[in-house]
């Protein structure tokens, strides 16, 4: 009498993802997120926040403006075209650009509060502010490179930064830096790898406000051009 081959039991775990799977890194938020069905709400808030906070920036970046010799030249200018007087036109737009900065700055507060109240139902020790190259949950990226250039050898930033160039390595310079602020952006400091020295010596405060910059402007697209050569 022959046997009949034992069966295997069928694990109850097939097509699931493991449940140890990166526990604190951005990966393991997300899926948490997702088992629990908010993840389309926190992908929402998010896009959302990044979208206001790129926009922010780029409103503070007019209002820096508004005390540039050049600028306010070239405004008083356009004063003189349509016949209107300086001081009344500049005190208008300066308004306009403050009753903008307002708005956004309550919707992003809404933004961040609906991302922190999602954020306070993942496990402790669970963020996702973090990538799965950072270990600590709660760290923030340094924007001092530990290596001078891009490629492999590169800091965790760099290669953020330069892949999130080859991504829209398509668009025009000027966009791809919207994109950068856009989607590197971090609580209470500037933009993933946006150059330390850049910071330090030309008060850069995002890639937009650096590619605005004359001075810098040389350096933002040879930054691109040496990232788009990477990969």
């Amino acid at each position: 009498m022959t046997k009949s081959p034992k069966k295997t039991k069928r694990s109850s775990n097939v097509g699931q993802l493991p449940t140890t799977a990166a526990p604190i890194a951005v990966s393991g938020a997300y899926i948490h997120l997702a088992r629990q069905g908010k993840l389309d709400d926190f992908s929402r808030l998010q896009t959302t926040f990044w979208e206001l906070r790129a926009e922010l920036q780029n409103i503070e970046q007019k209002l820096t403006k508004c005390n540039d010799p050049v600028w306010l030249a070239n405004f008083a200018a356009s004063a003189r075209r349509v016949r209107k007087k300086f001081e009344a036109a500049l005190a208008s737009h300066v308004a306009q650009l403050e009753q903008r900065r307002s708005a956004i700055a309550v919707k992003l507060e809404n933004s961040r509060r609906g991302i922190e109240k999602l954020e306070k139902s993942l496990p402790i020790g669970m963020g996702t502010s973090t990538t799965l190259a950072t270990p600590a949950p709660s760290a923030m990226f340094s924007t001092a490179p530990r290596f001078s250039g891009s490629g492999p050898n590169a800091s965790v930033p760099v290669q953020l930064r330069d892949q999130t160039i080859q991504k829209y390595r398509m668009l025009p310079d000027r966009q791809i830096c919207l994109k950068l602020d856009a989607e590197l952006i971090q609580s209470g400091g500037p933009p993933v790898g946006l150059p330390v020295s850049w910071q330090e010596d030309f008060a850069a405060i995002s890639f937009t406000s650096a590619y605005d910059d004359p001075r810098l402007r040389n350096r933002v697209q040879k930054l691109i051009w040496k990232a788009k050569q990477v990969f």
